[in-house]
């Protein structure tokens, strides 16, 4: 179904997916008592009117992550939760034009035209942007209670340093946000990124916890994920640490490098090809 056009799939018992104009993956879990929304988009349009149609609880909002494209309805609601590696990254980047401008740009180009001016007037309300929620840090492992319902918070530094990831353990669902994407992959060149290393070890730790899950949820692209790509880009982080890796150059992405395994497509940036003696592929 479409709703303020956003596309809205329902995915398992209590749990809907909101896909928003530019294909990024907001997430809805209710709860007896509370509903939680992983992540709100890019904020083209407002969000809040399409979670009112499926829900009347109190809503919870979780960030998996600071970027613009995850987080440009937070507007929308007093309370805020983010892990705290990304608060300053929230707090700042999306409430200032500067940023709001080049979200624009992202937002016009994914959808191949210009927004109309009322869209465009909803989207760069600084007034209404610049509204104070009460922004809430994560430390990571916290467990949010919806009634007959626990949703657990597990980081995952990587995408950017307070990434996380959702598990929901009695639906058996992880919500992977940015963490695990097919397509495109995980993207570590940006700044704010954190090493292979540390991206590595992570998912080494959420592999672990396979036996609670067996669904995985992204940010974008394909879904449901198998389990599969958490193990392929393990593998695949290991490879470029052990310097086994090749990988090629887009020429659409200036700056940055890709390393593949499988399913598991790794964004690093060039500095990866000295640190880890890596040696260029043939696509």
């Amino acid at each position: 179904m479409k709703w303020n056009d956003y596309v809205v799939e329902h995915i398992d018992v209590g749990t809907w997916l909101i896909k928003d104009q530019i294909g990024s993956y907001l997430y809805l879990l209710e709860g007896r008592e509370k509903c939680l929304l992983f992540d709100t988009g890019l904020g083209i349009l407002p969000v809040r009117p399409v979670i009112e149609r499926i829900c009347s609880k109190p809503v919870v909002v979780i960030n998996s992550h600071s970027h613009g494209d995850h987080v440009g309805c937070n507007y929308e609601f007093d309370n805020i939760y983010i892990h705290y590696a990304d608060y300053e990254s929230l707090v700042g980047e999306p409430y200032v034009p500067d940023s709001r401008t080049m979200a624009l740009e992202v937002a016009e180009t994914a959808l191949g035209r210009k927004l109309t001016e009322m869209e465009k007037q909803g989207f760069m309300n600084e007034e209404e942007r610049q509204k104070k929620q009460t922004v809430n840090k994560l430390q990571g492992k916290e467990i949010f209670e919806l009634g007959n319902r626990q949703v657990e918070v597990i980081p995952c530094p990587g995408h950017t340093k307070g990434s996380i990831m959702l598990l929901d353990k009695s639906h058996r669902l992880l919500f992977t946000a940015d963490s695990c994407c097919s397509t495109y992959g995980v993207l570590l060149m940006y700044p704010g990124a954190t090493s292979v290393e540390e991206y590595y070890d992570a998912l080494q730790k959420i592999w672990k916890r396979r036996d609670d899950y067996d669904r995985l949820y992204p940010g974008h692209h394909i879904y449901p994920l198998e389990m599969k790509y958490l193990e392929d880009f393990i593998s695949c982080c290991r490879n470029v640490i052990e310097g086994q890796a090749e990988y090629i150059v887009n020429e659409e992405y200036q700056g940055c490098i890709f390393v593949t395994y499988q399913n598991a497509k790794l964004a690093l940036p060039e500095s990866c090809i000295e640190k880890y003696q890596l040696q260029r592929g043939t696509v």
